[in-house]
């Protein structure tokens, strides 16, 4: 007896060699851009599935874009006439119950200030004015606080909506709001931010930090816990980003800031894109397996520590390229991958 216990004495002491237990990732998310291509409720349903047999826990709904918005606005019937399928309130918190018995929270995706041509189309149509910026109709010009209204007006409906669908985080997008060259004729937003914060050394960029923090300030009165947006657009400037809103990180371009928690959104591996002439060498199931885990930015180097998860990502770029069957074809071998190694934090 008395050997026995030296024995298993001798093996509790070598128990540092024992591989620690992994702490799952808290974000392990899909992303589905249902704004360009209408997926029947019946399909999400079918992803939602597979998303949960895969390790995920959230869905990610980008229901609004430059070529569409997909779910009905009671307050604004007139937004979605142009749209061929649109998902009713209805439906949304039909579908957020459905996933939250598999595990999976609904996170609506709004994008602002750029990615809204449509949106903005509609509400010029609707009113005889534009809210778009001169120099993009693709973007929200945000020192017109009538603009600004009118889209805080919708991020509250929708917002109202997915909390009663379950949901507790938003994504606020951020990305791709002017190409470089374009940031220097935004030169209202910097003469609004000037004015609003009494300090003639903000620039147009400052001005944009600035509607991000409201608009996360924002939803988190409703009553959200977390915000998300993009890192492609960040860069220094005076005013700085909310250390609360999570980046999701899609592209080597832009700055991270320092105290921000860090989602692995990575284009090169983690995006499938409808579009024929468009794909990523490392977006197939053996690359994703061999090369990609959460903490792998390609060549950035990202404590760990600030890595909060991943999300693998479904851009439907041109719509009729794929029927929702092949793209669910086209899909679930990466969504595999992706789940078998969302959880592993090291780089092999």
């Amino acid at each position: 007896m008395r050997m026995v216990k030296l024995v298993l004495t001798w093996i509790l002491s070598l128990s540092f060699l024992w591989p620690a237990s992994v702490k799952p990732y808290e974000h392990n998310g899909l992303l589905l851009d249902c704004a360009r291509k209408y997926y029947s409720i019946e399909w999400i349903e079918q992803m939602i599935d597979h998303l949960a047999r895969n390790n995920g826990n959230e869905l990610i709904l980008h229901f609004s874009e430059n070529e569409g918005c997909r779910i009905e606005s009671e307050q604004y019937p007139w937004l979605t006439d142009r749209m061929n399928g649109v998902y009713s309130q209805e439906e949304i918190i039909r579908l957020g119950q459905y996933a939250r018995k598999r595990g999976i929270e609904l996170i609506p995706s709004f994008d602002a200030p750029g990615h809204l041509q449509y949106v903005l189309a509609q509400y010029k149509e609707q009113y005889g004015e534009s809210i778009a910026m001169d120099c993009s109709e693709k973007c929200l010009d945000i020192s017109n606080e009538k603009g600004v209204a009118f889209i805080r007006s919708l991020y509250e409906e929708y917002g109202k909506l997915f909390l009663k669908a379950g949901s507790t985080q938003f994504d606020l997008g951020g990305d791709e709001v002017f190409p470089d060259h374009v940031w220097k004729k935004a030169g209202s937003w910097q003469t609004m931010i000037e004015k609003k914060k009494h300090d003639d050394r903000l620039s147009a960029y400052d001005a944009f930090v600035d509607f991000i923090n409201e608009n996360n300030n924002f939803m988190k009165s409703l009553g959200y816990t977390s915000c998300r947006m993009f890192n492609d657009q960040l860069r220094k400037g005076h005013i700085p980003l909310d250390t609360d809103i999570d980046i999701a990180y899609w592209t080597i371009k832009g700055d991270l800031p320092a105290n921000n928690k860090v989602l692995n959104y990575l284009n090169f591996y983690l995006y499938y894109i409808l579009d024929p002439d468009l794909s990523y060498m490392g977006g197939d199931p053996g690359s994703i397996e061999r090369e990609w885990t959460p903490v792998f930015f390609l060549n950035k180097k990202i404590d760990e520590s600030r890595i909060s998860g991943s999300a693998y990502c479904i851009w439907s770029d041109i719509p009729d390229t794929q029927t929702e069957q092949e793209v669910m074809q086209g899909v679930l071998p990466n969504l595999e991958a992706w789940g078998h190694k969302c959880t592993t934090r090291n780089k092999n």
